[in-house]
């Protein structure tokens, strides 16, 4: 049988199985029938390409092994390359989130301290104001309030390095360490491959609480 041959048979057959309908027991042995059709043209298919496909393996695995050789190195080297670079963006980076933490909290407790510097302001200028000319408590008052518009919550940012051209740094986050005791119980992934195992082993006899087993029937034809 030639290639021309196989491609009638296969396109007769893919016809048949579209119009294909099964709804009592004669429909249920042609689809049988046409099932085993199937079968022998796959057959005769893979036997047909099974030379050629062995040549067009055996070279591709050669020249794939080959070039394997030249690229295992360059890939482990690369590797260490890039572990390297990012061990050092990365603690650069902590370093810098380090530093501008500090920074802040430092800004941040200035504020404080200014703000309990200007309430004690007022609360001085409202116990000394019975002793104040009107015009003493306007310009005493005038300047808490110009005092209180300034913040003393400068942009805190360090400066990072340049990075060399054509460097890209992309952040990437990954979960170092894992508590079970204070874990959230929705983080608690299911073993759907034990249940799967499970469903496989012990069939219609398999129970477990919160889980629900079924089956469906799927046809096979012998040759």
């Amino acid at each position: 049988m030639n290639e021309v041959e196989l491609k009638s048979q296969s396109v007769s057959i893919v016809e048949q199985s579209t119009e294909l309908v099964v709804f009592d027991s004669n429909d249920n042995n042609d689809a049988n029938n046409l099932l085993k059709s199937v079968k022998s043209a796959q057959k005769l298919v893979n036997e047909f390409f099974k030379p050629m496909v062995d040549a067009a393996f055996k070279s591709h695995k050669e020249i794939t092994s080959k070039r394997k050789t030249f690229l295992d190195p360059l890939s482990s080297a690369e590797k260490a390359i890039k572990d390297k670079i990012s061990g050092y963006l990365t603690e650069q980076r902590k370093e810098r989130d380090r530093v501008e933490r500090e920074l802040r909290e430092l800004a941040e407790k200035k504020e404080k301290e200014r703000l309990a510097k200007v309430a004690k302001e007022e609360e001085e200028l409202r116990k000394a104001a019975d002793h104040l000319t009107p015009e003493e408590v306007a310009i005493e008052q005038k300047r808490i309030e110009e005092d209180n518009a300034k913040r003393f919550m400068p942009e805190v940012k360090v400066d990072k390095e340049e990075a060399p051209q054509g460097q890209v740094a992309k952040e990437s986050w990954f979960v170092a360490s894992v508590d079970k005791e204070t874990l959230p119980k929705e983080y608690f992934v299911i073993d759907m491959d034990r249940l799967d195992q499970i469903a496989k082993t012990e069939k219609g006899k398999a129970s477990v609480p919160g889980v629900k087993f079924d089956f469906r029937l799927r046809a096979e034809t012998r040759r």
